[in-house]
């Protein structure tokens, strides 16, 4: 998520660029039993920890068939990134922002999970009429539209003004990241959609038909 806001960012505003402490590692250990409620996910992989890396990315997320890292990453230029996505939210909004960061991170462990990234892939593709140029590309739409899924379920108040925010970031970078900008997909029928990739019911039916060859 955060590799398009950092360059673009450093890009137009350097070191001068305003800056805002990360929430802290509970804010987010919190949202993954709740986001396990609405998706397949395992959430027995992930650990939610404190890091500071050379990074300037606020939330980096290490993601295998084992295990899930979601790392808050605290250190001067991930806080610069992290105050440029709020843009002065606080009270609702900041708990959006969050909201929908755990989402979009936890989607990033969800698809790690054995076979889902090569069978999503074509899938979403075939879902939002539109062919992907790479993989990033596909795992970021896919990882935004469910991280606003999730929204959706636990702040549905909050879904427009997240939605705007996140197009006008996505838009703000589009031309130095362009894998990274889902602006155009964020309609309500795509998050829906997206959503259903993820619905325990319909993943035991595809691990089922992937078992018995049918």
């Amino acid at each position: 998520m955060w590799q398009g806001i950092v360059s673009g960012l450093f890009g137009l505003l350097g070191i001068f660029a305003p800056s805002s402490e990360l929430p802290d590692t509970a804010a987010f250990e919190e949202q993954v039993p709740r986001f396990a409620q609405h998706f397949a996910v395992d959430s027995g992989r992930v650990r939610v920890l404190r890091t500071d890396k050379s990074s300037p990315s606020p939330l980096l997320m290490y993601a295998s068939t084992r295990v899930c890292l979601l790392q808050v990453n605290e250190n001067s230029q991930s806080r610069r990134v992290w105050a440029h996505f709020l843009n002065g939210a606080q009270g609702e909004q900041l708990e959006a922002v969050i909201v929908f960061s755990a989402g979009h991170e936890l989607t990033h462990c969800a698809v790690a999970e054995q076979g889902r990234r090569a069978r999503f892939k074509p899938q979403l593709e075939q879902t939002l009429g539109i062919r992907f140029a790479n993989n990033t590309q596909f795992e970021e739409a896919l990882a935004d539209l469910v991280g606003l899924a999730y929204l959706k379920r636990e702040k549905p108040e909050m879904l427009d003004w997240m939605r705007d925010r996140l197009r006008t970031v996505r838009m703000d970078f589009s031309s130095r990241n362009p894998d990274h900008d889902s602006s155009a997909l964020l309609s309500d029928a795509n998050i829906d959609k997206a959503a259903e990739f993820f619905k325990p019911d319909k993943l035991q039916r595809a691990a089922l038909a992937e078992n018995t060859g049918g």
